[in-house]
Formats: structure tokens, C-alpha cells, sequence
């Protein structure tokens, strides 16, 4: 694999092996998984040794005694009439052609076997802009007695259940809704109503009592005996047995029957001690034997407490038809057909519409819905308005009208019996319950938390005084911010199954949301306070961060914020999308965007303009910054860099000779050449780099074995008759610059040389630490003596042998002097002292190290300043990481408050 196609085919095969891997366990672990879970799968049934009182004060024993009606006259209402009701909704504009969508979603319909509450031909489709689904409905419903809504596919009667319930709130509604002949208060309305939805919609993680519980302290006034209500509705919902067993998933096979769930449904509304009582579908899903136990119940609970029963029925057996006292039959478009009693005036009228009597073991129920069938729905409606029954019927209406005139209803409180801060208390209460038993929800996040927080900690645990420490410091605190995410993932699935609990129990007048959201609010700082000081405990220490009080403390503050206001994140999402699968998919797509934007992977400076308010926008870059800097910051971080140059031979490195004789003679030479220079007289020394580059680009002082004075006439004068000197015209053109009376003297005196004690002079500067390189100065200080120690490639007296220390060495001397520019020999010494001073400073970073602020390293990813007073500070960590942190975490909280006010992902 050492070619780069072999590596690729290589790394192919690796990911195919992994993912045929992974589904060979899940394939191995599908029948293993059934097995293990066989019992829980059939239905686990868990109880609790102890219901919490949620809040309840009374511990009084139910007896067989009537409870106290608190709502007014306990005779009242004696009838709940609905007059002449319609209600019609709004069309979509039709679209030509086929519509794909809407086949496919009758496709889908079919398949999943839903249940249609009203549907409405192409045909009535295309007379308006408007589809009536309930057309002019006259209804009467009688204290003490069960009603049963029936019709065919599309009726309406679930329709007409939410209008007159008060439920439906879309669309146009017309008529009247009168109890006791009177139009209904909606501010009293809820208090004498309850509605139990055709889903078993509550919570999984509390015992049958505890619901009940709950619901009593939310709905019931002060004054009344509570827990006597509760007793006395389980007991006529022969819930006995079941009142202490945890309701469980349903879907995941837990807890309650389905009959016994469906009861708990009833007694849910019933604890309110409504007066009328609407239910829909109650015997959907269930068995014969089941379905009975349950209208058994609804049947005892309204003759005992007097209530007003209606009951949306779809096909019920004969038992159950039987059950009921009256009937209202529908059909397509809201039509209504018949409304009067069950038995013998119901069979009569439907053998007279049909022109034939029920048959021998025919279920009544089948009998007129087939009657139905056969007929219209404008001929099944016009043969109701023309009968005795409908005279009837508007004759009743029309006296309960003129009752209700002549009598006032009983004084009710509208308001609700908790004020806010009882309601936030209830509802912390359950919340904490709930997410104690909530495995997925409370272990998860906080197994996740210790198991990740300890792994890091092994991971980057190490010596954190060397600059590799403040890597893994940066690197362990980076994770550390993915570890509080999954809180953040855990939160959405319990969250989005319990909005149905809160729309229902908002609807029916339980609470308010405001109210749901600070209770969850609150009820959750404990598992931020425990999983937090989790997360300190067994990453700070094992990690080796810093031991200070102030530092300690920011880090768990700024943690438990961070758990606090990432799980909020989750939290809104929830609250926010239609379902988990939008919310994990938002939350995954805004934590990515967020790691990348955070100012880590991709330093802001080098971030796109346009990108660059995403950093500021971040929440993730705000807890980084600021852990990072209580960290890193008042920190020094050692750089060894003997490690990193092993292997390297540095003495030799920076004595001029890495491995180049001939650059290190021709050094050595100009050095020895320089020496010996008297001082300059150049008045223009311009074109001197020119000379100077081609000096050491043509090798002039290359040969050993040419002398020096010898490498400066071939280079610069003279080459010999068939060539021109390599540089000659270069020093040709220095020579137009050079004062020619000094060049004249060159030719006319002596020059000398330069004595041991101006060397002395140059070289007392040099560090201590250069001494391996110089000789001392006791000897003698002798421009070769120098030369052969700075640059140890080359050799003694090469250039300049002493029996060359004659005129024409001179006069050589002379001439370079000319072409110098004054003080320039001093400059050049001054050159080689701080060179000398930079290997000594490079030499001592080599043996003993550097150290690295931290402050610096934080100033890299744009999380420090520089002044000139200070140098490189960090002061970010407080007044900016943590206040914005804060700020983040009062605006999610408020926007959650929002969502759970206004955001109703749900149609009625």
C-alpha cells in the first residue's frame, strides 16, 4: 500500500467491511433482541410502591356517599340542545390535471386504515369555494341519559362531537348551542364539560392514581374533598386493580391494557365532576368483552352522576347499542337522519323508511346504516324533516327555549381554582417524576455525561506545562462541548410525545402553557445541577485543569449553563417542528453548522465575509471561548525545542557550514579580506550590491589555492587576454562613483593594516554562549586567528599567506576601501556581532526551551487583545463568554415560551 490508488482501494474496502459488519450484528441481534425482551415486548406492568399526593392534601378514604357538587345545582343542566348547526370550511383552490398528491394520500389513507371524520365528493367540491360538513343540525341531548352518534363513512360525527364540545374552532360554525335553553358561557363552559378523545392520550411515566391526582388538583376547587372524587371515579370505572400500575408506552407494549387505558381516558374527565360528557369512539380498538367493560362504566358513571352523555359509535355491537337511551344517526355531508330513542322507535321508523322489519339476529346498528346506504343522503334527510319524530324534536327545542327564559342558570366560577404559581408547582412536581422514570431521558443523558466526561479525561490527561498541554487542553474542552449535545438529542423524543398531554390538558383548563413551560423549566435545573457537577468531577480533575478557586467555579457555572441552555435548544426545537424526526434533523444540521462557525475549526480572520456574523450569532462559540480562556489565560506553556530538532546537528547549523566548503571559504575570505579594509570613501555606494551579488554568485574566492589578491585582480580587473573578469563590468560601474584622488593615493602610499585591538573592540559584545567559537582573548586577536574560529570549514592564511603582505596586497586593500562607502567596515563588524547575537539567542532557545503565553495563544484565535501596556490579555471570560451565554439562554427560554403558547401542531 505505498502508492496512493492501493491506499484509496484500501480504505474502500475497509468502509465496506464496517458497514457489512454493522448489519450482520443487526440482522444476528433482531431475533436475540425479541427473545431478551419477549416478556417486556408481551406487556410489562410496573407499579409503584407509593403514588405521590401531586399535590393533593387529603388522605380521606372514598365511602358510598354522593360527593358535594361545588358547580351549582347538581339538577342542573337538565338538556344540551344544538339548533339548527352548520358548519362548513374552506376549499383550496383546485388544481387541473391529476393530482399525484392527493392519490397518493388516499392511497395512504386506505392502507393505514384512519378514520375519515368527513370527507366530500369532486362534484360538491366544485359548487363553491366552501364544503359543508354539518348541514342544519337539530340536536337534544337529556340529563341521565347516553346518547350514541352514528352514521356512515364521512358523516360528520366527529365534526359535530368538536362543534358542540367546543373543540372545533376552524372553519365557519352557524347555529346555536344552548344548555337548558340557554346559549352556553364559554368562560363557564370548560368547568362543566369533559371530552374524552378517541386516542388514549396521557402520560406513560405515572401511575393511575397520580393522573387522576394531578387532574383533580388542577380542575377541582379548593373546597373539595379530593380525594374522595378520585376514589369514588375509580370505582365507577372499576379501576380498583389498576390504580397503583404505571400507564406505560403503549406502543411499546407497556403498562395498561387497552381497555384499562381507555378507562383511565373517561376517568380523566371524570375527576373534573363535569356535567356533560362527550366521548369519541370510546370502543375503538377494543374487543367485545373489552368495548362492553368499558361502556359498563360509562353507563354506571352517568346514571350516578347524572350526566349528560354523548358517544360517537362506529358499528357497535348489539350489547353495546342497547346501552344507550338515544340515537342521532348522520349521513354524508352532516345530515341528519334520525334523533330520538334507541329500541323500538328507532327500529319502527327505519322498517318504515326501508319497508321491512329488522331480521331475526340482525344487530340494529347494521340494520340502519344499511337502511341508509340504500338511500341518498338528501332523500334519507328529507325523509326525517317530513316525519313525526323531527316535529318532535323542534317542539322539545322549542321549549327548553322558552324554559330557559323564564329561569336563570346557577352562579359558576369561571376562573380556574389554581392560581399560576400553584399550577408551576404542580407541574414541577410531575415533571420531575416523569423524567426520574424516563430511562431514555434521565439515564441517558446522565450515563452519557460520565461515561464521555471520563473518557476525555483519560484521553487528554497529561503534563499540561508544555505547550502540547495547552493543545489538549483546547482539544478536551472542544469535545466537552459535543458531550453536552446529546442532552440536547435526548430531550426532543419525550418532549414532542408529551405535547399531546399539553394540548389536552391546556384545552380542557388543566393549566396554562406559560405555566407547562416554567414547570418544565424549573423541574429540569436539578438534572442540570447533578449532571454538571458529574462533568466536573470526573473531567476536570483527571483532565489536570487549573486548582484556583475563581477557575473552578467559572467552569462549573459556565458547564451548567451550557447544559442548561443547549438541552433549552432542544427543547424549543421540539416544541417548534411538527414531529422528532424535523427536530433531530434541525438540531443535528444547527450543532454542525455551529462546531464549524465556532471559531476553532475555521479562525474567524479566515472565515468568508459573508460568514463571519454566523461566529458572533453562535452560542457554541461563546462556551468555548470562554472555557478555553479560564483555562489557558494567566498561563506560560513550554516549547522544548531540543525535541523537536533531534537528530539535528545545531552547532554545526549556525557556524556557516552546512556541508558548502566553498561557501564557507568564500565567507570566511570577505570576512578576512573586510578585516584588513581601511575605512571607506565611496561618496555613492548604490551600485555596490550589484558587485557585491556578483562577488559571491561567480565564485571569486572559491579556489584554495588562488590568493586572495590573486581572486580580486581575476574577478574585478583582469582575466587574462581571451576573457573579461566575471564582474568587470560591475565594478566597472562602481568605480564611475569612487572618489579617483583616493583611488590615485592607492598608487602612491602605503596602506596598513588593521591592528588585534580593534577585533578586540568588535567581539567584547559577543554572548557568553558563543565562546566555543571565538578564541580567547589573551591570544593573539590576529584576522586569521578569528577567521579559522567563526568559520572552522575554512583554512589558515589561504587568502592571505604573509609573504603576500606586500605592496600589491596593499594596494588591492587600498582600492576596496575606495569603493566602500565610509563607517562601512564598522557596519559590516556590526553585522557579524549581531549574528553573533542572534546564534546565541537561537542556541539558548535550543537548550533551554521557550515559553509560550497563553494569552498568545488565545490572541491566534482572535479570543485576546494586544496592548502596549500589557502585552497580550485576555479579559473576555466574564463580561463577554458568560453574559452572552446568559443572553442566549433568556432568549431560548422566552422563545420556548412562545412556542409552547402559539405552536400547535395539531387540527381541529
Amino acid at each position: 500500500f505505498a502508492d496512493v490508488t492501493s491506499t484509496k482501494v484500501f480504505d474502500i474496502f475497509m468502509v465496506f467491511l464496517f458497514a457489512l459488519v454493522y448489519d450482520t450484528l443487526g440482522f444476528h441481534f433482531i431475533e436475540k433482541t425479541r427473545t431478551w425482551n419477549h416478556n417486556q415486548i408481551r406487556r410489562p406492568q410496573a407499579t409503584v410502591k407509593k403514588s405521590f399526593g401531586m399535590g393533593s392534601s387529603s388522605t380521606t378514604a372514598a365511602d358510598d356517599s354522593n360527593v358535594e357538587d361545588t358547580e351549582g345545582d347538581s339538577s342542573w343542566p337538565s338538556s344540551l340542545i344544538g339548533r339548527n348547526i352548520s358548519y362548513e370550511v374552506p376549499l383550496k383552490r383546485k388544481t387541473t390535471g391529476i393530482n399525484i398528491r392527493k392519490m397518493i394520500r388516499k392511497m395512504t389513507v386506505k392502507l393505514a386504515g384512519k378514520k375519515v371524520t368527513a370527507s366530500v365528493s369532486d362534484e360538491d367540491a366544485e359548487q363553491g369555494n366552501s364544503i359543508t360538513l354539518l348541514d342544519h343540525v337539530d340536536v337534544h341531548f337529556r340529563r341521565g341519559r347516553m346518547t350514541c352518534l352514528m352514521g356512515t363513512s364521512g358523516a360528520g360525527k366527529t365534526t359535530l362531537l368538536d362543534v358542540m364540545s367546543g373543540y372545533k374552532t376552524g372553519g365557519t360554525i352557524s347555529g346555536e348551542i344552548l344548555i337548558d335553553g340557554r346559549a352556553k358561557d364559554p368562560a363557564t363552559w370548560k368547568k362543566i364539560s369533559g371530552y374524552a378523545e378517541q386516542q388514549d392520550i396521557l402520560n406513560p411515566y405515572l401511575s393511575v392514581l397520580e393522573t387522576l391526582r394531578f387532574t383533580a388538583n388542577c380542575r377541582l376547587p379548593k373546597n373539595t374533598n379530593k380525594e374522595q372524587v378520585i376514589q369514588r371515579v375509580i370505582k365507577l370505572m372499576n379501576l380498583e386493580d389498576w390504580s397503583d400500575h404505571i400507564i406505560g408506552r403503549e406502543k411499546d407494549g407497556e403498562g395498561l391494557p387497552k381497555h384499562a387505558r381507555k378507562r383511565v381516558t373517561i376517568a380523566v374527565s371524570l375527576v373534573s365532576l363535569p356535567k356533560i360528557l362527550f366521548l369519541d369512539e370510546p370502543t375503538t380498538g377494543l374487543g367485545t368483552n373489552a368495548a362492553a367493560l368499558v361502556m359498563n362504566a360509562v353507563r354506571q358513571a352517568t346514571d350516578v352522576m347524572g350526566l349528560i352523555t354523548v358517544a360517537t359509535i362506529h358499528q357497535p355491537s348489539k350489547t353495546i347499542f342497547d346501552a344507550f337511551d338515544d340515537v342521532l344517526l348522520l349521513t354524508k355531508g352532516g345530515r341528519m337522519t334520525y334523533m330520538g330513542e334507541s329500541g323500538s322507535p328507532l327500529l319502527d321508523y327505519f322498517g318504515n323508511l326501508a319497508e321491512k322489519s329488522l331480521p331475526e339476529q340482525c344487530n340494529p346498528a347494521d340494520f340502519c346504516l344499511s337502511v341508509l346506504d340504500e338511500m341518498t343522503p338528501q332523500d334519507a334527510q328529507s325523509a326525517f324533516d317530513r316525519s313525526d319524530l323531527s316535529s318532535a324534536l323542534v317542539k322539545s327545542i322549542d321549549d327548553e327555549m322558552e324554559k330557559g327564559r323564564s329561569s336563570a342558570p346557577p352562579s359558576i366560577e369561571s376562573k380556574g381554582p389554581n392560581n399560576p404559581f400553584t399550577e408551576i408547582w404542580l407541574l414541577t412536581k410531575r415533571h420531575t417524576i416523569v423524567q426520574w422514570r424516563n430511562p431514555s431521558y434521565c439515564f441517558m443523558r446522565i450515563a452519557s455525561s460520565i461515561v464521555m466526561s471520563l473518557f476525555l479525561g483519560v484521553l487528554f490527561f497529561g503534563d499540561k506545562s508544555q505547550l502540547q498541554g495547552a493543545v489538549f487542553s483546547i482539544g478536551a474542552i472542544f469535545f466537552l462541548v459535543f458531550v453536552l449535545v446529546i442532552p440536547m438529542q435526548a430531550t426532543v423524543v419525550p418532549l414532542v410525545e408529551d405535547r399531546a398531554v399539553l394540548y389536552r390538558e391546556t384545552v380542557s383548563g388543566c393549566y396554562s402553557r406559560i405555566s407547562y413551560g416554567i414547570g418544565q423549566l424549573i423541574a429540569d435545573q436539578t438534572f442540570h445541577i447533578v449532571n454538571c457537577l458529574l462533568m466536573f468531577i470526573c473531567f476536570y480533575f483527571l483532565v489536570g485543569f487549573k486548582l484556583g478557586g475563581g477557575e473552578i467555579w467559572y467552569f462549573i457555572l459556565m458547564v451548567y449553563l451550557s447544559n442548561w441552555v443547549i438541552q433549552s435548544m432542544g427543547q424549543l426545537y421540539a416544541l417548534a417542528t411538527p414531529n422528532e424526526e424535523s427536530a433531530n434533523g434541525l438540531g443535528g444540521l444547527s450543532v454542525m453548522l455551529s462546531v464549524i462557525l465556532m471559531g476553532f475549526l475555521i479562525n474567524y480572520a479566515a472565515m468568508p465575509s459573508g460568514w463571519q456574523w454566523a461566529y458572533w450569532a453562535n452560542l457554541f462559540h461563546y462556551i468555548l471561548q470562554g472555557l478555553v480562556t479560564n483555562e489557558l489565560a494567566g498561563n506560560d506553556y513550554h516549547l522544548n525545542i531540543s525535541k523537536v530538532l533531534e537528530g539535528v546537528n545545531v552547532d554545526q547549523m549556525f557556524a556557516f557550514d552546512g556541508g558548502n566548503k566553498n561557501q564557507t571559504e568564500q565567507l570566511s575570505s570577505i570576512f578576512a579580506l573586510v578585516s584588513e579594509i581601511p575605512d571607506g570613501t565611496n561618496p555613492d555606494s548604490g551600485k555596490l550590491p550589484s558587485l557585491i551579488n556578483c562577488t559571491l554568485s561567480k565564485g571569486c574566492f572559491a579556489d584554495a589555492e588562488e590568493t586572495l589578491s590573486a581572486g580580486f585582480i581575476d574577478c574585478y580587473l583582469f582575466s587574462g587576454f581571451r576573457s573579461d573578469p566575471p564582474c568587470n563590468e560591475e565594478f566597472n560601474a562602481v568605480m564611475e562613483t569612487v572618489n579617483m584622488t583616493e583611488v590615485t593615493k592607492c598608487f602612491l602610499e602605503d596602506t596598513t593594516g588593521m591592528e588585534g585591538q580593534l577585533m578586540k573592540d568588535i567581539l567584547a559584545p559577543v554572548p557568553q554562549i558563543m565562546e566555543p567559537f571565538i578564541m580567547p582573548l589573551e591570544e593573539s586577536m590576529t584576522p586569521w586567528s578569528v577567521h579559522r574560529q567563526l568559520f572552522p570549514g575554512g583554512t589558515q592564511d589561504q587568502s592571505i599567506p604573509e609573504e603576500e603582505k606586500d605592496g600589491s596586497l596593499d594596494l588591492v586593500l587600498c582600492l576596496a576601501g575606495a569603493l566602500l562607502p565610509q563607517d562601512a567596515k564598522n557596519e559590516i563588524m556590526n553585522i557579524a556581532n549581531d549574528l553573533f547575537g542572534i546564534a546565541g539567542f537561537i542556541f539558548d532557545v535550543v537548550d533551554k526551551g521557550i515559553n509560550i503565553p497563553g494569552e498568545l495563544i488565545l490572541y491566534v484565535f482572535g479570543w485576546a487583545e494586544y496592548n502596549d501596556t500589557e502585552g497580550f490579555v485576555a479579559p473576555f471570560k466574564w463580561y463577554y463568554c458568560m453574559f452572552s451565554v446568559a443572553i442566549f439562554l433568556i432568549a431560548i427560554e422566552i422563545f420556548k415560551l412562545i412556542a409552547v403558547r402559539f405552536i400547535v401542531w395539531t387540527k381541529r
